[in-house]
């Protein structure tokens, strides 16, 4: 927490929803799958949480944004939304026929213009564009 003036100012933290994009993004940018923990030093350096994110978690050794990174596997938070499959110790975005056309492996680019709908991580797919929500 920080002070200003004569108020406390709470310092925002990620929730392991807010994680799901830029996980995306990091998984994308590594064709050959990601482990858990260099998806969690990828993100750190990129997300550069702050406050209560880095309290250190009561018996452990670890902070509690490495606690919501790794609740990414622990819950299959991906793999329940069908974004990406952990295989051999690695996340991989996942892909999956629709029709006669083959879904694309989403770039980092285009994640980074997607939105979301009801709470949902929209992944844009193949010609003409799938929707998957």
């Amino acid at each position: 927490m920080r002070r200003r003036d004569d108020r406390t100012v709470k310092m925002p933290t990620f929730s392991e929803t807010d994680l799901i994009i830029p996980a995306l993004e990091v998984i994308a940018a590594h064709p050959d799958g990601i482990d858990t923990s260099e998806l969690l030093s990828l993100l750190r350096r990129q997300l550069k949480p702050t406050g209560d994110d880095l309290e250190i978690l009561a018996g452990r050794n670890d902070d509690k944004f490495s606690q919501k990174v790794r609740n990414l596997k622990s819950h299959d938070t991906l793999e329940k939304k069908g974004l990406a499959i952990f295989v051999d110790g690695r996340f991989h975005i996942s892909g999956w026929s629709c029709g006669a056309a083959a879904a694309s492996v989403v770039s980092p680019q285009q994640l980074r213009q997607l939105g979301e709908v009801h709470g949902h991580a929209v992944i844009v797919l193949g010609e003409p564009q799938y929707v998957r929500y």
